[in-house]
């Protein structure tokens, strides 16, 4: 099979992967792997590449580009509690162990705000919080596990985590005139396997804060 890159410039996506598969669908899985390397690397070879022109924009000194930050929190399974010896001595996490990575965090924030507001002014920050910010109970009920895998309660880890993530939330609102937050429910947070959406630890929160 002769392999057409240029269809890929063109937006022939589709069918360069249809083409690829219908002619190396019969082989073994190896193989299939090293023909079609091979095939794209043989066509890469002759393919022209066309030097992309990029118009320099003047700044002036002192000239700023508003822009809108974003931040995207997601899976810190507040309350969960992992031995480093369950997980062949890598970091292990606990309660202090969040709280110290959320202020690694906001130390890693400072130097990246200070560096971007020489060229740039943020009037909004976004907050994307994308679930599973607690790690709940209903989701270990019943493994053997259970109460080795969370170290504190689910209503626990809810006011424990809002201590967390609101003195975090007001830290980064000084720096910004406006603050949206969006949440968003994980599957930890459940407070039973199956219950409706807003029984949930992660709704609790997201009240709360």
């Amino acid at each position: 099979m002769v392999v057409n890159l240029r269809a890929i410039e063109n937006g022939a996506l589709r069918g360069f992967i249809f083409d690829a598969y219908e002619n190396y669908s019969s082989l073994a899985d190896d193989e299939l792997i090293k023909n079609f390397g091979d095939e794209i690397v043989s066509q890469l070879a002759n393919l022209e590449i066309k030097p992309i022109k990029v118009k320099k924009r003047k700044r002036k000194i002192g000239q700023f580009s508003k822009e809108e930050a974003c931040i995207a929190l997601s899976d810190a399974h507040f309350g969960a509690e992992v031995d480093p010896d369950d997980v062949l001595g890598r970091p292990g996490y606990s309660p202090d162990e969040a709280r110290r990575r959320a202020e690694t965090f906001m130390d890693g924030y400072e130097s990246i705000y200070s560096l971007l507001t020489k060229a740039y002014k943020f009037p909004v920050l976004n907050i994307i919080m994308l679930g599973d910010m607690l790690d709940g109970e209903a989701l270990w009920e019943g493994k053997p596990n259970w109460a080795k895998a969370i170290s504190i309660g689910g209503g626990q880890q809810v006011i424990e985590g809002y201590q967390l993530f609101a003195s975090m939330i007001s830290r980064l609102a000084e720096d910004f005139p406006e603050v949206r937050v969006y949440c968003m429910f994980g599957n930890h947070g459940r407070m039973a396997n199956k219950s409706v959406p807003t029984s949930n630890l992660d709704y609790i929160l997201y009240y709360m804060l």
